[in-house]
């Protein structure tokens, strides 16, 4: 084992109080308070037949009928089939037209669902209740002066002013509301209205009111999903809105790349039961990979009620585009059992957790386990050891910790062929803020071991952690291993790197500019989740007093303070580039967690500049420097300096980039 030491400052805690625990909080909202359960989000589609809904309205299984599933739909579209955006404000008032119409064409959407409801019901008998129908609403542009025509004066609408919003979402509901009276459908009722983008910031407050006011005066209700912790996802009661529903935004692997953990359902959970609002199950946008499996059933079982207990509020289900008909047909068993998990936590049953149950023995202790069906209290944990069932290849292990402020570096040490060795390691470097009392330290690891070893080695003068369960994460593919890689080892040509949405030319993070005017300036370098390290050479051992990093947070547009920021330094070797890897320690290094963000100016409510600080109780004698960051949406980079003696080494001064900032979005 290498050296390893620290330094501590105040732990880094990006403006933001921890949760108050379950007893403390409300409720989800109940069916009985929102108008229904569960609720399925319907996508638009180029073509939608009745067929092709049946998968929603109830649960066959090897060609028998067995019960009814979703009883209310929410249709949406993020763009019309012409082009137009729902969500950036800038359609019109034919585009609003076009929006609406799509849902009441014959034989389509709408038309198709009662279709299909009257299929079902020919197997099941009548559905228990007409199924409830809500319509989105896009998004209202303030800047949109010439709306068009929506009271026959002749005058475009004005969505700048108050008149102008009222006129149109009158317009609009009312329209609506017209349509689907004379269609008579025979098993559907308008529930009311969705509003279609999932953040409010504070300049769309005003069309969110407006649109509310006229649902309501029309008799209806108005519900919205909000992304997790997106901009406003708290004020939503204040904007009128009836029911909210927050997305986990656990789901999507493909894009968080395993970042998000477990532990974000517990978070999400917390919030939603604090604020009075439901949970969104979600399913991942690509089903070809058996780890959405996994995802998924993380979903279901931590729904059940000896656990977060949302299944029993009002709930929202992103299933993608048409993935619940394609998931209920395939050959692959995998894909078939989570549309059957799916109808069974409908149904109101209890999911299982998945994957393998260890019994863990801890300090000399029975220690909770995630799937052992509860939640279990917090214990201190120092060692902990268990075997696993053979050939199990390993991904991760994660420990899940309370609020209580671990700091400290863990270790998992693997048994094969009966001998210990280094399996993986990270270093914890404070609770983090957004996690509030559902805390997780994750370890990754690299293939099969009969046994497992979990050791927890706090900084000096600090206590072991709080653990409420241990949890291994196994890789998961159903890829036949006999089938031959053709690419193994042949050559390939590379393409030019894409142009980054918010770049650096090589010396931005050092030249001395601050962003005065925020994160579109041009003077910040960006990344959108993920781990960022930003390298130092020094060219020699010099004595560093403190480090200084310059970047922009609030929450607005999804740019956010990181939640972890850690300094990594060494005198020989670089120190590693990540909090923590598979394998041995690598190295000798010393590493310190930030201070608690400086707001230096705060421009808007969910817009601010500010500071981290890393101070170290006496300097640091080193050479190499490693900024090591988790972003949080987010990361908006804007200068580091590196002080010695009132100096900033940093000036001019060249560095490394790990990853290149992201690339712009097509």
């Amino acid at each position: 084992m290498q050296p390893i030491r620290s330094w501590f400052g105040p732990c880094f805690l990006p403006g933001l109080l921890f949760m108050a625990t379950v007893c403390c909080l409300a409720d989800y909202p109940t069916p009985q308070e929102a108008g229904f359960h569960h609720c399925a989000l319907i996508y638009d589609l180029p073509s939608r037949s009745a067929a092709d809904l049946l998968p929603y309205v109830a649960w066959r299984e090897d060609g028998a009928w067995k019960h009814w599933l979703f009883d209310s739909f929410l249709f949406l579209m993020q763009r019309t089939p012409s082009g137009a955006s729902t969500t950036d404000g800038k359609m019109r008032k034919p585009e609003w037209e076009e929006h609406l119409g799509r849902w009441f064409l014959p034989e389509r959407d709408l038309a198709a669902l009662d279709a299909a409801l009257a299929e079902a019901a020919r197997h099941l008998g009548q559905p228990p209740a007409k199924r409830q129908i809500i319509l989105s609403i896009p998004r209202s542009g303030r800047n949109m002066q010439d709306f068009g025509d929506v009271d026959g004066d002749g005058i475009g609408e004005d969505l700048g002013t108050d008149a102008g919003l009222a006129k149109v979402m009158r317009w609009y509901v009312g329209e609506a509301r017209s349509r689907f009276a004379a269609a008579r459908y025979v098993h559907l009722e308008l529930w009311g209205f969705y509003w279609m983008h999932e953040s409010i910031p504070a300049t769309d407050e005003a069309p969110v009111r407006a649109a509310a006011a006229a649902v309501h005066e029309a008799g209806g209700k108005l519900l919205w999903i909000p992304w997790y912790r997106a901009v406003g996802w708290d004020r939503w009661q204040a904007c009128g809105i009836d029911v909210a529903i927050l997305q986990p935004n656990y789901a999507f692997f493909s894009k968080h790349q395993g970042t998000i953990r477990r532990n974000r359902l517990a978070v999400t959970a917390d919030l939603a039961r604090q604020a009075g609002m439901g949970v969104e199950i979600e399913l991942p946008m690509f089903c070809n990979d058996p780890a959405a499996a996994r995802y998924f059933l993380d979903y279901l079982a931590d729904g059940a009620a000896h656990r977060h207990g949302y299944q029993t509020g009002a709930t929202a289900y992103y299933l993608g585009g048409d993935n619940l008909g394609m998931l209920g047909q395939s050959s692959r068993p995998w894909q078939r059992q989570l549309a059957a998990a799916l109808a069974a936590y409908v149904r109101g049953e209890a999911v299982d957790v998945p994957g393998t149950r260890l019994d863990w023995t801890a300090d000399g202790r029975g220690f909770p386990t995630l799937g052992d069906g509860e939640l279990g209290d917090a214990l201190p944990l120092r060692q902990g050891t268990a075997d696993l069932p053979p050939e199990r290849p390993l991904a991760n292990l994660d420990l899940f910790l309370d609020d209580a402020p671990f700091r400290g570096l863990v270790r998992v040490d693997l048994r094969r062929n009966g001998e210990w060795t280094a399996g993986g390691w990270t270093i914890h470097p404070g609770p983090v803020a957004q996690d509030g009392v559902w805390q997780v330290v994750t370890v990754p690891l690299q293939g099969k071991a009969e046994a497992i070893r979990v050791t927890a080695e706090p900084v000096p003068g600090a206590p072991p952690p709080q653990a409420r369960e241990l949890a291994i994460e196994e890789e998961v593919s159903d890829r036949d291993d006999r089938v031959r890689n053709l690419a193994l080892g042949r050559p390939y040509r590379a393409g030019e790197p894409a142009e980054a949405a918010y770049g650096d030319h090589g010396g931005k993070l050092t030249d001395g500019e601050v962003a005065l005017a925020g994160a579109f300036s041009g003077q910040v370098v960006g990344w959108h989740g993920g781990q960022v390290v930003v390298g130092f050479d020094l060219g020699e051992v010099k004595t560093v007093d403190r480090v200084e990093v310059c970047l922009e947070g609030g929450g607005y547009a999804a740019i956010n303070w990181p939640s972890r920021a850690v300094l990594m330094t060494s005198a020989g070797e670089p120190p590693p580039a990540r909090l923590s890897g598979s394998g041995p320690l690598p190295g000798t290094f010393r590493w310190l967690p930030a201070g608690e963000v400086v707001i230096d100016r705060q421009r808007t409510p969910d817009a601010a500049s500010g500071h981290l600080v890393f101070a170290p109780p006496k300097p640091i004698a080193c050479r190499h420097l490693n900024l090591v960051f988790q972003a949080n949406g987010w990361l908006m980079l804007a200068e580091v300096r590196i002080l010695a003696d009132g100096t900033n080494l940093a000036d001019g001064c060249a560095y490394t980039l790990h990853p290149a900032p992201s690339a712009k979005q097509n």
